[in-house]
């Protein structure tokens, strides 16, 4: 999980939802680099993300998706907008 949350939020978060693995307070281009980086190792990159701040790697990522309560941004570049109602996942 990358996030531009403070590491206190972001370790909630991730033991929250079961991610065994985050980075917190990243920068929006280092998002972007992240999914550039794992695009060129050979891996297929899906990106979820609501913000402008993740307006850059919904767009490097194969399948971007955006939170429709998101911003304005991130949903026109995203390929895919989920409805904020069913943004709750069950692991």
């Amino acid at each position: 999980m990358l996030t531009g949350d403070s590491e206190r939020t972001a370790a909630a978060i991730a033991a929250q939802v079961g991610v065994d693995e985050y980075h917190a307070e990243v920068l929006p281009e280092d998002k972007a680099h992240f999914v550039e980086e794992e695009r060129a190792a050979g891996h297929t990159v899906i990106m979820l993300g609501d913000g402008i701040n993740d307006s850059p790697a919904l767009s490097a990522a194969n399948v971007g998706i955006a939170i429709s309560d998101g911003a304005a941004i991130a949903r026109e570049i995203a390929d895919v907008t989920i409805a904020a109602e069913n943004t709750c996942l069950n692991w």
